[in-house]
């Protein structure tokens, strides 16, 4: 499968896909655990963001460039490169959990995924499969049908009363013309 760029964490999340922290063993924290189920939840594990974070990466993607057949690194930073298209991803992500940052503002955390994801050359993406996934889910129009409607019009718990209340006066009506019927038809 070649390279496909995944939408950002905000577009899929208006497509219903869900944010969630993955295992938060602080001793080891692996990037191959990064999963997408068939119900649109999106598992990445915490990711830790200071300031030598960028120099860190860099010279690990480097190392996998020149010395390693298996591009993790480089594919973990072309796919987070991929879903932090602006610092309300950043935001979107850190309050899911995933982005732990000791920078200053959600713009610098942008700004070092951005940098990471610049003149990577991606040989094999450990996340292609993955990637897949997550376009077949986010082009079915029904998640995007379906998480419109939840984040419109069921945003709260009052907001599903005048629902029921329509559709309760519409079953109503739709009785009182039948036994109308009923009743004129009977009698003749």
């Amino acid at each position: 499968m070649s390279y496909n760029k995944i939408p950002s964490a905000a577009e899929l999340s208006r497509a219903g896909v869900r944010f969630k922290k993955g295992s938060d063993n602080e001793r080891f924290i692996s990037f191959r655990d990064i999963k997408f189920s068939r119900d649109g939840i999106f598992e990445i594990p915490p990711t830790y963001i200071y300031c030598g974070t960028d120099t860190i990466v860099r010279n690990l993607i480097a190392c996998e460039q020149l010395y390693s057949k298996r591009y993790k690194m480089t594919s973990y930073a072309v796919l987070m490169d991929s879903l932090i298209n602006s610092a309300e991803d950043v935001a979107f992500l850190r309050k899911a959990g995933i982005f732990k940052s000791f920078l200053g503002c959600d713009e610098d955390v942008f700004n070092v995924f951005n940098k990471l994801g610049s003149e990577i050359i991606l040989k094999e993406n450990s996340y292609c499969n993955l990637e897949y996934n997550v376009h077949e889910y986010y082009k079915k129009r029904r998640h995007l049908w379906k998480a419109t409607l939840k984040r419109e019009y069921f945003n709260n718990p009052w907001a599903v009363i005048p629902v029921v209340a329509a559709v309760l006066i519409i079953l109503l009506t739709i009785i009182s013309t039948v036994f109308g019927i009923l009743q004129v038809v009977l009698l003749k």
